[in-house]
């Protein structure tokens, strides 16, 4: 007992109550964001004739040891070959054994703020890397570069999704001495 169609009305093709079936419902209206996102993602890359390719970073982010251990691995063959020397390498471990231990090994670089770093500098400058004596001028120098650095790798190896907010108070020392009264 069907309805026969009439002239103007809609008559469904082959398959139609399978692909009813299968398409994603939409429930939320994140889920409708996310998807959004997920296309607008890749529109850069689809109009440049590029081939998508899945993110890099996780979706809950990268944790200090990680970047850490990145950073280091990337930095290997450098002193390997002699490009740096052996107590820079020796000296960049240090610094950043000192920066995990600072901001724990399991936090997520994104969670960092700039008052983070501000904290780390003090510390430096108060106990220094091993916690004998501050650092001075240019040690302290070379352990922002070395953070900094790290971290600005990581942003460029797609590691990360943003750049590293540092604040002001995290910039590289300056070398002139302070002003006599």
């Amino acid at each position: 007992m069907g309805v026969e169609p009439t002239q103007g009305s809609f008559e469904p093709h082959a398959g139609f109550e399978d692909q009813e079936r299968h398409r994603a419902p939409v429930t939320s209206a994140a889920s409708i964001t996310a998807l959004l996102n997920a296309c607008y993602g890749d529109a850069p890359d689809l109009h440049a004739g590029r081939e998508v390719r899945p993110p890099t970073v996780p979706a809950d982010g990268v944790a200090v040891k990680q970047v850490v251990n990145h950073y280091r691995t990337f930095r290997i063959p450098r002193a390997e070959s002699h490009e740096i020397g052996f107590q820079w390498f020796e000296n960049r471990r240090t610094v950043l054994e000192s920066f995990t231990q600072f901001a724990g090994m399991g936090r997520l670089v994104s969670d960092l703020r700039p008052d983070d770093f501000q904290q780390y500098r003090q510390r430096l400058a108060k106990q220094g890397l091993a916690g004998r004596g501050g650092l001075g001028v240019h040690a302290l120098n070379r352990a922002v570069t070395i953070v900094r650095g790290m971290l600005k790798y990581a942003y460029d190896v797609d590691l990360l999704r943003f750049p590293v907010k540092f604040g002001k108070s995290f910039a590289r020392p300056s070398a002139d001495p302070l002003p006599v009264n």
